[in-house]
């Protein structure tokens, strides 16, 4: 509020009554007097509102787009704080390189570190046998002795073991004989301490050879039980 001083013409008309209202051509101030007026000196002053600008012109034109445009502010952050907590779309997911894994045949396996030493019995892993015989021969029992070690004393380690044949004979009977064969070597490693947990058999007969073609050299390397770690 405003506190305009009155003319001593002003103050006359204040005596009796109201002034007016109307505006100041001088300083564009919009003038009320209200009787009674207080009168201090030689002037009366009295309490006018304070002008109000025009909202089209002044501050509430102002503050109607700093509105508008902090809404819009607003809304814009919240999208992207939205769009940021998405989950990655299927597009993304298959962007991602997938490995592919491969297989080596049975044989071709290499066995854990430690297992190919040269100069160590863990490093022969395959038992051979004589013609339609699944009895362990003697030149082999202290390898497998070995092998029955190293799994009794490495509670991770799993041993399968591989039954073969070779071509001579049915197939259903050389699949019983290469059966007969690995359970003796599994009886032997078991006597030896190795838990039965650990040991597991397959038998493929007379279809995985290692050495194509026919006579007693081939054959003999077809009859026999791997030891795949």
């Amino acid at each position: 509020m405003n506190l305009v001083p009155l003319s001593h013409a002003g103050l006359a008309q204040a005596r009796h009554g109201y002034r007016p209202a109307g505006p100041d051509t001088r300083s564009g101030t919009v003038t009320l007097a209200l009787a009674p007026a207080l009168v201090a000196g030689s002037g009366v002053a009295v309490q006018t509102p304070s002008p109000q600008p025009s909202p089209a012109r002044g501050e509430g034109a102002r503050e109607s787009v700093s509105g508008v445009a902090g809404s819009l502010l607003l809304l814009t952050v919240l999208l992207l704080a939205l769009g940021g907590c998405a989950s990655p779309t299927k597009q993304d997911e298959a962007k991602t390189p997938v490995g592919t894994a491969t297989t080596l045949p049975l044989a071709a396996r290499p066995g854990p570190p430690g297992l190919n030493d040269p100069n160590s019995p863990l490093s022969r892993r395959i038992i051979y046998f004589d013609y339609d015989s699944s009895t362990i021969k003697p030149e082999y029992v202290e390898i497998l002795r070995a092998h029955a070690r190293y799994v009794a004393t490495t509670p991770k380690a799993k041993l399968m073991l591989e039954g073969h044949t070779d071509e001579r004979g049915t197939r259903e009977y050389n699949l019983a004989l290469a059966e007969d064969r690995a359970n003796a070597v599994r009886r032997f490693m078991r006597a030896e301490g190795a838990a039965e947990a650990q040991l597991g058999q397959l038998s493929f007969g007379e279809e995985k050879p290692t050495q194509p073609g026919q006579g007693e050299t081939v054959w003999a390397q077809n009859r026999r039980v791997e030891l795949v770690y």
